[in-house]
């Protein structure tokens, strides 16, 4: 997968300067990245970021922004843009440029999460090492948070995320309140909304037995066929249809190789 990189300035001399530097430090990521990179480009407005990020579906793209972004009071800043692009673009790593490092403080008050500052009233080659500093952690950061998630099942309730280890996930079985599911954990159980064909998509670790039911293999104590029943190492147990014996026979070749 290649991350869209993309710069936000309302100068147009400073925004097409920090492309060049962007599209250099590419270069240099690439050799060691092996293409892993791809400069979207150059924006001079609020508006047309968001439309870049929108039209080309940017997801964890890289985005280089002007935290004043324009000099006019109640026009929208480089803070107001970070927060648009990380509602549609969640992983989106958000590197300011500025000219008042105090401003960063304003970017912990508003919880952006930004990756790092860098300050425009530094030499070209201090700038251009920043800059390529700053290209080589956002790789960093994306590649850290693909492996959290590998190993971390993430499920929302209300306004609160939380995340478990998979080995502590059993299965999650749909309620009579859809969409609301139920998560059966090794030492307790929690509800949250959500589809299960949508987490068997996400999750590469929980499998469908039936159309109600997903399971960790690896929580599974023992599949009785006759009886159509899975007992899981909590206690808990779940029974399948007769259409599902193919996947369940399947669940019990890959616990055999375990």
């Amino acid at each position: 997968m290649k991350h869209q990189v993309l710069v936000c300035d309302d100068e147009l001399a400073q925004a097409q300067s920090l492309a060049e530097m962007l599209e250099w430090a590419i270069v240099i990521q690439d050799d060691e990245r092996q293409g892993k990179l791809d400069f979207l480009g150059y924006y001079t407005s609020y508006a047309a970021t968001l439309q870049a990020v929108t039209d080309h579906q940017v997801t964890e793209g890289i985005y280089f922004l002007d935290i004043e972004l324009s000099p006019k009071q109640y026009d929208k800043t480089g803070l107001d843009l970070a927060e648009a692009i990380k509602r549609q673009d969640p992983k989106a790593q958000i590197i300011f440029v500025t000219t008042h490092d105090e401003l960063a403080l304003m970017t912990f008050h508003r919880r952006i999460g930004a990756l790092d500052y860098i300050i425009k009233d530094s030499t070209r080659s201090e700038f251009q090492g920043r800059i390529t500093e700053a290209l080589a952690l956002a790789l960093e950061n994306i590649a850290t948070s693909h492996t959290t998630q590998k190993y971390t099942f993430t499920y929302k309730i209300g306004h609160k995320i939380y995340n478990e280890n998979i080995d502590d996930v059993v299965c999650i079985v749909t309620t009579e309140r859809s969409p609301r599911l139920r998560l059966y954990k090794v030492d307790g159980i929690a509800e949250f909304n959500g589809n299960l064909k949508e987490l068997v998509e996400q999750f590469e670790f929980l499998h469908p037995i039936s159309q109600s039911c997903i399971v960790n293999d690896k929580n599974i104590k023992s599949i009785d066929l006759k009886e159509r029943k899975i007992l899981f190492v909590n206690g808990e147990f779940e029974y399948f249809p007769r259409r599902s014996l193919k996947q369940v026979k399947h669940l019990i070749d890959e616990l055999g190789k375990s």
